[in-house]
């Protein structure tokens, strides 16, 4: 079976509550479970959000009234054959800077679990990526593992709470800075994040034995999908399922990177908080060109060049190719009401950038539109690269 995942969404609300602070209020559990497969074509989502106070208590009530049902490997199955995760992002602090990791759980139980012992270490476990105080990431793996659970460093490359751009330069050296050589061998995934592709991630030579994954750390319903994993699994779509893919379990793998172009990112070049200069000059920038500043949100692209120890990327033989995507709303010209009618017409977003003919394009938005669409797939459209925090632009 090969399906999209998408596994860093984030729940916006729960119970008519905030969760995530910075997330619409329109991504909530029956948002995601109405738009996930019919719009975006995504086969299973990680609720990252799963294990707050509020979307605990969601879930518990989706499975008891028999909207969502338990799977037998874990996980949680919609009426049309969604899969959800139930998962956490949680905020540590390593080697003196604060890192979000991500963690995934089979069932209500094991969820349960491992909110209460977490608790213990969060001040407010209602609220998504709270930092969990006195705990480091063997304790979290620990605490993971008794669960049953699957752990990885969220949006691993960004300036902010990544664990590769923030904190450490390297997870897998002979003594880790403030990682931990048991959790660096024992994570399940790393994940790309905005910015960074696998030609860039490669170029660190300690990544070689990591499955790279691609999420969208969704904060709208808009941006399901944005970023994806086209993953083969050799059994039921179910958390074991995925954990297999992961795992590069027999024929189970990831089969697809997709993401935003790089350069679509809004953290890919560095840019200068004194005189909001953005760097255009060959990587590393890493202060800034114009006035001389150290004050810098260090871009992607630099941070990686700057650390890599090597010049080129080498992709190991299980490695997938990544598909850099331009999503719809990227696209001049393409609004609210022609991705409707793309969505409607030709199928869900991940179809349309991917694999639609021309003639399916052309009757639902045009020929204008269709050519965007596809010159996007092909890797020919121009690209003004993002940096400190704001989105990449397609020119024209």
């Amino acid at each position: 079976m090969e399906l999209f995942a998408d596994l860093h969404v984030h729940l916006g609300s729960a119970l008519g509550r905030p969760v995530k602070i910075s997330a619409s209020r329109q991504l909530t559990l029956e948002g995601i479970c109405r738009t996930a497969g019919a719009h975006k074509g995504l086969g299973v989502v990680g609720l990252v959000d799963a294990l707050t106070t509020g979307g605990l208590q969601e879930l518990g009530a989706a499975v008891a009234d028999g909207r969502l049902r338990e799977l037998p490997g874990g996980g949680f199955g919609t009426r049309d054959g969604l899969v959800l995760l139930s998962g956490i992002e949680v905020e540590l602090v390593v080697s003196g800077r604060r890192v979000h990791f991500v963690a995934f759980v089979p069932d209500l139980g094991s969820s349960r679990r491992l909110a209460a012992r977490l608790a213990r270490h969060i001040t407010n476990p209602w609220l998504s990526s709270q930092q969990a105080r006195g705990l480091d990431p063997g304790g979290l793996l620990e605490a993971v593992w008794a669960s049953g659970g699957l752990l990885w460093p969220a949006h691993a490359f960004t300036p902010h709470r990544g664990l590769l751009g923030a904190a450490v330069r390297r997870i897998s050296a002979p003594v880790p800075e403030g990682l931990g050589q048991e959790v660096a061998v024992a994570l399940a995934a790393v994940e790309l994040g905005l910015s960074a592709d696998t030609d860039m991630a490669d170029r660190l030579s300690e990544l070689g034995p990591h499955t790279f994954v691609s999420n969208s750390d969704a904060h709208s319903l808009g941006t399901l999908g944005r970023e994806a994993n086209l993953v083969r699994l050799e059994g039921p779509a179910d958390f074991e399922g995925v954990a297999g893919a992961l795992a590069r379990r027999g024929r189970a793998g990831v089969l697809l990177n997709v993401g935003l172009d790089p350069r679509l990112g809004k953290y890919h070049r560095t840019v200068c908080l004194a005189c909001v200069t953005q760097a255009s000059a060959p990587p590393p920038v890493l202060t800034c060109p114009t006035c001389g500043s150290a004050r810098v949100v260090t871009g992607v692209l630099d941070r990686l060049t700057a650390i890599a120890d090597r010049a080129e990327p080498m992709h190991p033989p299980y490695r997938p190719p990544y598909r850099a995507q331009v999503p719809l709303a990227f696209l001049p010209g393409v609004g609210p009401v022609t991705q409707e009618h793309l969505r409607t017409q030709v199928g869900p977003e991940l179809h349309v950038l991917h694999r639609a003919p021309r003639e399916d394009l052309e009757r639902a938005a045009g020929p204008r539109i269709a050519e965007l669409i596809l010159q996007a797939r092909d890797g020919r459209l121009e690209l003004a690269a993002g940096g400190g925090g704001r989105y990449g632009q397609v020119r024209g």
